[in-house]
């Protein structure tokens, strides 16, 4: 299969560097894809089961809500039905996603920044223990970084990995041969990394906690996110096909999509 590249900007602003297949973007919650897909791939394995409760695979000492009895289950983390906010009330109690698209969002990422980078596996069971759900989970859509976070965290937990971005590597990116997509970055990456500006200024680039990166928090390259696509699309084989396809069914129609 042949590829082509065309692009028409330089990056970053003040450089002339040219931006190229190879330039290096920060993907944000398309960074959920990868997640979901590593479920299907483990669920394909036998290793976890979509309507496991999620108390199954967690510490004892984390109280999982329900509402009137029902429980969460891993297939409301991947598809949004859990009734989980969209992020853990104490990662950072000034942060307004809202405000990301104002005049001061340069000073405000720098806040959340802040904020969050010390945010730790304990304050994430917390912020869990401490949630109400005020519906039944799997009966309405409402988009959350907190769910697929806590799956990213249960898919670690259940593979007896050390860490989510190592569980990745072995069973989704290294056998795409995606060596240019990570959550952290090396010096050599850092050169190619395409800066975000608004309004002018140079954003800082966002850095999630481990907790919640399995939500949002990979960078890629044009090109490896073709190998990707591909993949999904079925115009390559690999070992991957069957989680891919898993993840495209759809699960249950919601008439109450929020």
């Amino acid at each position: 299969m042949e590829l082509s590249f065309m692009v028409m900007v330089k990056c970053p602003k003040t450089s002339n560097t040219t931006v190229d297949e190879n330039t290096i973007f920060s993907i944000g919650s398309t960074t959920k894809v990868f997640t979901t897909v590593l479920l299907a791939d483990l669920v394909n394995k036998g290793l976890i089961e979509l309507d496991d409760p999620i108390e199954k695979y967690l510490p004892s000492n984390v109280t999982v809500p329900q509402y009137k009895g029902h429980k969460i289950t891993i297939e409301d983390l991947a598809t949004h039905t859990s009734g989980l906010p969209e992020f853990p009330g104490n990662y950072c109690p000034s942060f307004d996603p809202a405000k990301t698209a104002v005049v001061d969002s340069v000073q405000y990422r720098k806040d959340l920044m802040n904020c969050t980078k010390n945010y730790t596996v304990d304050q994430f069971h917390m912020a869990l223990s401490n949630t109400t759900i005020t519906r039944e989970p799997g009966s309405k859509v409402e988009y959350s970084t907190f769910g697929i976070g806590l799956l990213g965290h249960i898919l670690t937990l259940k593979s007896n990995m050390s860490s989510f971005d190592k569980l990745l590597d072995h069973n989704i990116l290294d056998v795409l041969g995606m060596n240019d997509t990570s959550f952290g970055l090396s010096e050599s990456q850092k050169s190619r990394l395409a800066v975000g500006h608004f309004n002018g200024p140079e954003l800082p680039t966002m850095n999630m906690s481990s907790s919640i990166a399995p939500g949002g928090a990979l960078h890629s390259t044009v090109s490896e996110m073709l190998k990707f696509l591909s993949d999904n699309m079925g115009l390559i084989k690999t070992e991957l096909d069957d989680a891919m396809q898993e993840s495209h069914l759809i699960r249950q129609y919601w008439p109450n999509i929020t």
